[in-house]
């Protein structure tokens, strides 16, 4: 039997699914969990991370798995110090609804009375807060480190 190739859509819902611990079984009797293993190196898995290529049944481009990927980690900015796996609390007075950190990075850098963000990302556990960007007007308390769902960058620096 030959397998379907996965769209789009049924690829990231895979990558929600796995994110979740949600279902994995598509309607074919393929799991997205054995395909993306290969692509995001899992435990167990070989470490070839080469990115499947049409003929593979994906029906991603190379640079379309590639802006997946950076969407919640490059960034840029000449005005605000970013740092990974940092929550600043407190000092909210904006949340936005984006589609990546660097759109978070923008949005703060164009408001004047933005002097931190912090961004979370598209695998946050809680749903609610996925891909949400809090401007913030300053800080209420220490930046929480090492809370890998988070992205967060101050003006004035660290």
């Amino acid at each position: 039997m030959k397998k379907a190739p996965l769209s789009r859509r049924d690829l990231l819902l895979g990558f929600t699914g796995i994110a979740v611990g949600g279902a994995v079984a598509t309607a074919v009797g393929l799991t997205f969990r054995s395909q993306i293993k290969k692509l995001v190196g899992l435990p167990g898995t070989p470490q070839d991370r080469t990115l499947p290529t049409y003929d593979d049944g994906w029906l991603l481009t190379e640079q379309e798995w590639a802006a997946f990927q950076d969407a919640d980690t490059a960034v840029t900015s000449d005005i605000l110090e970013v740092r990974d796996n940092v929550d600043i609390p407190g000092g909210d007075y904006d949340e936005l609804k984006v589609s990546s950190v660097q759109e978070c990075v923008t949005a703060c850098e164009q408001d004047s009375s933005c002097k931190a963000f912090t961004y979370a990302r598209a695998s946050h556990s809680d749903s609610g807060k996925r891909r949400a960007c809090w401007l913030k007007s300053g800080s209420t308390g220490t930046p929480v480190t090492g809370d890998s769902r988070y992205v967060s960058g101050r003006r004035d620096g660290w």
